[in-house]
């Protein structure tokens, strides 16, 4: 049955809402740490159209998901495998926080887009900073982006329990390259910028929980070894030549774990490096490439996040001339991010496009 078809005959169209999706340019695996990021947003994305229906339901649509959801009363699913799990969460949290009675008033809400799930593009934050800003709309607000992020976050971190960080919410609800800072408070600097990204999804689904649940146990076990804590804060302070002095020391017969500690605070230095170099000079996109490029050998080599399909993206990509290149997301799947010049990004893509999809 399409779209169409299963909607309220009775509906009327109140807007419809664009939400783009995320690309980290560098810092990837850093916002659970409390270390600085850098994401930006693409032009892939999910686009929401919201209307008033003559059910007491809400009911939300997809292009993406066969059965509809119809909510005349809040039950959140802890089952991951709901596809809608998430917006339920969403949907519920804003009952509790924003308005009881949201779920009587006939809202039905349609998405559709670009922005493939498990992609590491940032779909499920675009889907729940979407909906809540949809909802908003229909009680005639228009929150501030943080106040919308922060209720995402909420629903994804504390209601479904998926061990993310902020980065995505705030990148998608802001709609605008962000330098944050986690410690020792939390900052927000938007740079009302945007790169010639060419997105690449290698059509490989990544699971966030999958991923980061494994590798935080190992950086705690990794810490543990080392300095006899696993307090994270400790990737603050340490320093490149001390891990690499513990290399054969502390570590010995443990390279694997000398290899974590060596990933996370390469990604760290590099991250802190295109910060400073974004401050100094924006316009100096080779040196953005050049350290997106190794942060992504960090990702691959040494915390092994990556798939072999995302490392022959990566280097096809430099091979035909981009500036550098590297995973986006959680990573073992997902997508590439490709940065190159306003000029040559049509001729990279058409390049890049005879071997894989090309979303952006």
């Amino acid at each position: 049955m399409s779209l169409d078809r299963r909607r309220t005959k009775k509906s009327n169209s109140l807007s419809r809402i664009f939400v783009p999706g995320r690309a980290t340019l560098l810092g990837e695996h850093q916002d659970y740490l409390d270390l600085p990021v850098m994401p930006t947003p693409i032009r892939a994305g999910l686009n929401f159209q919201i209307a008033l229906g003559a059910e007491n339901k809400l009911s939300v649509y997809s292009s993406a998901i066969k059965d509809p959801l119809e909510m005349s009363e809040c039950k959140p699913s802890s089952d991951r495998e709901d596809p809608w799990a998430l917006a339920r969460a969403t949907i519920c949290l804003f009952q509790e926080r924003i308005d009881e009675g949201i779920l009587k008033k006939g809202v039905e809400i349609s998405i559709s887009g670009s922005l493939p799930p498990l992609s590491g593009l940032s779909s499920s934050a675009a889907l729940s900073v979407g909906l809540l800003r949809a909802l908003f709309l229909v009680l005639g607000e228009k929150p501030s982006p943080a106040v919308v992020a922060e209720l995402a976050y909420e629903a994804e971190h504390d209601l479904l329990g998926v061990p993310c960080g902020k980065m995505d919410q705030y990148s998608v609800a802001y709609e605008d390259t962000l330098i944050i800072h986690f410690h020792p408070s939390f900052r927000i600097k938007p740079m009302h910028m945007k790169f010639p990204l060419v997105v690449i999804d290698s059509g490989i689904p990544k699971s966030t929980a999958a991923i980061h649940i494994p590798l935080q146990n190992k950086l705690r076990k990794a810490l543990s070894h080392w300095l006899g804590s696993d307090d994270f804060l400790l990737l603050h302070s340490i320093k490149d030549e001390e891990v690499e002095e513990a290399k054969f020391h502390e570590f010995g017969r443990h390279q694997e774990l000398w290899k974590i500690i060596k990933g996370f605070v390469g990604l760290r230095d590099t991250t802190a490096e295109g910060i400073k170099s974004i401050h100094n000079d924006p316009e100096d996109l080779a040196t953005i490439g050049d350290l997106m490029t190794k942060q992504h050998v960090f990702l691959s080599q040494y915390l092994e996040v990556s798939h072999p399909e995302l490392d022959r993206i990566v280097w096809h990509a430099l091979e035909h001339g981009a500036f550098g290149a590297k995973l986006t997301g959680a990573g073992k799947g997902g997508s590439v991010i490709v940065l190159t010049s306003p000029s040559k990004k049509e001729e990279l893509r058409t390049v890049l496009k005879d071997q894989f999809r090309v979303l952006v």
